[in-house]
């Protein structure tokens, strides 16, 4: 089967996801390291395989799931939740 060709339109609205994305696990890496977790507190903080972490933390997942993200948020004390299916994020009181 042929794949389709993504049009510019699309790669550019992925592009600015990706690095809206990277902008927010940068900021969940910022905390994670002041905390000073190992990837096996936090895989057992968050519930997430250490290899999955891994791969977050080196970017190694271009699309992580948004359970994912939620879980390893949580972790770190953010909340995330859909908002009229859009993702909205806010920091947990």
């Amino acid at each position: 089967m042929a794949r389709r060709r993504r049009s510019r339109q699309q790669r550019e609205r992925e592009d600015a996801c990706v690095e809206e994305l990277h902008a927010f696990l940068d900021l969940l890496d910022a905390v994670w390291e002041d905390e000073g977790y190992t990837f096996k507190e936090m895989s057992d903080r968050s519930g997430l395989a250490p290899t999955t972490l891994h791969n977050l933390w080196h970017r190694k997942t271009r699309f992580p799931r948004f359970m994912t993200i939620q879980k390893l948020s949580a972790a770190l004390g953010f909340s995330i939740e859909m908002n009229q299916g859009r993702r909205r994020v806010r920091i947990a009181a």
